[in-house]
């Protein structure tokens, strides 16, 4: 069975409609059986992955711990934008798109060899 992205919030959502509709039913004690778990409970018992599992306190961890300001990680973001953009043309074949994408991700991953890539292609 595929598992099913969710928010915690969907998840909460269909929880609750479940009980309701198995209280509708007559089906009482199973209605209190699913008001009783816990939300992971519920989602295990549903196949459901929550998206979003992680608590506010520690949605922190997936900052940049390297010391990057907001003004480092724009500048980032704007030199992907300008690198894909150009590379994002009809007439680019596939190894340039890919090219395009692996700077793109060595950017991300602070790699910034732009030149090197160019010189290995003798350009």
């Amino acid at each position: 069975m595929a598992s099913k992205f969710v928010s915690r919030e969907e998840a909460a959502r269909k929880k609750e409609q479940a009980a309701a509709f198995l209280e509708r039913i007559g089906d009482g004690d199973r209605a209190r059986e699913f008001e009783e778990m816990d939300l992971d409970e519920y989602a295990q018992h549903k196949g459901l992955v929550l998206s979003n599992p992680q608590s506010r306190s520690r949605r922190n961890c997936y900052m940049p711990s390297n010391g990057s300001t907001k003004a480092d990680l724009q500048s980032q973001l704007d030199d992907i934008e300008e690198l894909l953009d150009g590379a994002y043309q009809v007439e680019a074949s596939r190894e340039d798109m890919a090219q395009a994408i692996s700077q793109a991700l060595d950017i991300l991953q602070g790699e910034e060899e732009e030149e090197d890539v160019d010189d290995d292609n003798g350009d």
